[in-house]
């Protein structure tokens, strides 16, 4: 399975340098010795000996040089000419073949899985599912991504549905005449499913989710009474005015369930308001003031 989350994008103004025949095909770059050790000492600082790391597209061998010597780590290169020179350059083994088809048996499993992916949003992806499958609980994958990868919500939440997320801006001239701005994330692999340095992506993903209608609502409210309370007041009013929070919930989502809550939180804050709201009986409620005619 492939987690289906980017949509191929114009990577001409990201065309790589044309040292390396195969470095364009393959959306290639190199992430320079000095920047792959301090990403190694500041990210991975907790790998001892006896943990076990995976750098899946190796390149010309900087991860594999960077990681500690002590700890075991498996390098992956699609071309076999670059895994020769990273393999002789480490003195790590190096298998020259793809992340993606290596049976899993070869790979094992990791504690850690890091490097510099290609930047293709499809490639991305799929290096993503196949490292959650390699990845031990509370394993990390960390990646130099180009910063697209992350520009929306949805985006966001499919991967939060495997990781939890950390991300940090990196210097857009790490590589030289790349337009692209550049992020480093952490995926960890864990059961909070926690996001770290992503303001709104939660709340942007569930809004999507709801009625059009009430989506307008919330994106066009100016009021002292909060965005919320307009929306309630109108569904509560369109359903009669008076009703139990199931048939609320059932007019303000869209066709899509909702897998986060939030905005269910939101609309019982809202009902609590016994000024503008009465409850009638168990989880039902209706409109303090009467119903324009």
């Amino acid at each position: 399975m492939v987690l289906d989350l980017f949509p191929e994008v114009d990577h001409q103004q990201a065309a790589p340098s044309p040292q390396l025949p195969r470095q364009n095909e393959l959306h290639q770059w190199f992430t320079p010795a000095w920047a792959a050790e301090a990403i190694v000492e500041q990210k991975f600082s907790w790998l001892r000996a006896g943990h076990r790391v995976i750098e899946p597209s190796c390149g010309d061998g900087a991860f594999l040089c960077a990681l500690p010597q002590e700890v075991e780590v498996l390098g992956v290169e699609i071309d076999a000419a670059l895994a020769t020179m990273a393999r002789e350059a480490a003195g790590r083994r190096v298998i020259a073949g793809d992340f993606l088809t290596l049976p899993a048996s070869e790979l094992g499993t990791a504690d850690a899985i890091v490097g510099n992916p290609p930047f293709s949003s499809e490639l991305v992806a799929a290096f993503l599912d196949r490292s959650v499958q390699l990845l031990k609980e509370g394993g990390e994958a960390g990646f130099i991504l180009p910063a697209y990868i992350l520009q929306t919500s949805s985006k966001v939440e499919a991967l939060s549905q495997h990781y939890s997320l950390e991300q940090e801006l990196l210097p857009r001239n790490l590589f030289p005449r790349l337009k692209l701005p550049l992020c480093f994330v952490k995926f960890v692999k864990d059961r909070r499913r926690r996001l770290h340095g992503f303001l709104l992506y939660h709340e942007a993903a569930e809004i999507s989710r709801i009625d059009k209608a009430w989506r307008h609502v919330l994106a066009t409210t100016r009021s002292r009474t909060g965005v919320w309370y307009p929306l309630v007041r109108g569904c509560l009013a369109a359903l009669g005015g008076e009703a139990d929070l199931a048939a609320i919930y059932r007019a303000i989502e869209g066709r899509r369930p909702t897998g986060n809550p939030a905005w269910k939180e939101k609309v019982r804050q809202v009902l609590q308001n016994a000024r503008r709201f009465s409850r009638t009986g168990s989880g039902r409620y209706r409109l303090a003031e009467p119903i324009p005619v």
